[in-house]
């Protein structure tokens, strides 16, 4: 039926769903063309329930409304729109509306990593082939990832950090709809703000004098914090397995392809960089790996973004954040 009505209403099906869910008020239009389609009243399909307890809660202050859906106010497909962020005065005071759809936040971070690393690939270049300037030697800190230049770790520990505020936002939703996993949602938020905190600080760095000394390791564990890593991820997968399963197959596959695809670059190329490390010391080739570890850090993070702002489409729709003036 889902699609059926997709079809003669021309919204998507997302919408459609989320409708039937009673997660997504349609607009007027929509609603229309709904009512025409199944030959019947807008008051047959529709109500409203005034939420009158907090109408003037937060009078004079502002309310910040997030949305994912893919679809314009009249239902249309926004298609590769760029983010869009309205404001308007309310009774209960500024509204502020931000919709983020996942195609759109996806292309703009594609974007953003490809910038981030055409530049990487100049820093490495000039600083493995060229006799530097104090300019030149101020852009290889801010743009070469192999020695955790200033630009990509900033971009990399916010990326993550969105994780987790995306991923409190679909606890927030499943705990509203009481569902089984709502712990683990917000267990997977803590630990993505940790790993932000982590990336801008390089703590799992600093383990590695310590557990090298300790074990006596070198080639590729030579960068020995990859040992405490592989034991959290092994705990990590263990907790997390049954919560793995209870996803639909669409999330579960495509939660499977961003940790792969992230793990190959924090703990693959970093043995393999590390590996090489040890044996050649540092020169382009090794620039050229710690470039493909971020590539790879960097595009299992995007994949993950998209998948958050997917399920939230899906299964949230909308946050509202008010804060009284």
């Amino acid at each position: 039926m889902c699609y059926v009505v997709t079809i003669f209403v021309g919204v998507s099906r997302q919408t459609i769903c989320a409708i039937e869910r009673g997660k997504y008020s349609p607009s007027l239009e929509v609603a229309f063309r709904i009512a025409n389609m199944l030959c019947t009243s807008i008051e047959n399909l529709f109500y409203y329930e005034p939420d009158i307890e907090g109408e003037h809660e937060f009078a004079d202050g502002i309310i910040v409304e997030l949305s994912w859906d893919g679809d314009d106010d009249n239902g249309n497909k926004a298609g590769w729109d760029v983010p869009k962020i309205m404001s308007n005065e309310t009774n209960d005071g500024q509204h502020v509306s931000i919709r983020l759809a996942p195609w759109p936040v996806t292309r703009t971070l594609i974007w953003v990593v490809a910038a981030i690393h055409v530049l990487n690939a100049a820093a490495v270049w000039l600083f493995y082939r060229v006799e530097t300037s104090v300019m030149q030697n101020v852009f290889v800190k801010l743009f070469q990832v192999s020695s955790e230049g200033k630009i990509p770790t900033w971009y990399s520990s916010c990326a993550l950090l969105a994780c987790a505020v995306l991923l409190f936002f679909i606890a927030l939703g499943e705990r509203r709809d009481q569902n089984r996993y709502v712990r683990h949602w917000f267990g997977l938020s803590t630990i993505f703000a940790l790993m932000s905190l982590d990336e801008a600080t390089a703590i799992h760095e600093m383990s590695s004098g310590p557990v090298r000394v300790l074990l006596g390791t070198s080639g590729p564990l030579m960068f020995a914090w990859v040992i405490p890593a592989g034991i959290l991820l092994a705990v990590f997968a263990a907790v997390y397995f049954r919560f793995l399963l209870n996803l639909e197959r669409r999330y579960r596959n495509l939660f499977i392809l961003a940790g792969g695809v992230y793990v190959l670059g924090v703990l693959g190329f970093e043995m393999i960089g590390s590996n090489y490390l040890s044996t050649h010391g540092k020169n382009l080739t090794y620039g050229i790996i710690a470039t493909f570890e971020e590539v790879f850090e960097m595009g299992g993070i995007v994949i993950f973004i998209y998948v958050l702002l997917d399920y939230l489409e899906n299964h949230v729709q909308a946050v509202k954040l008010s804060f009284q003036a």
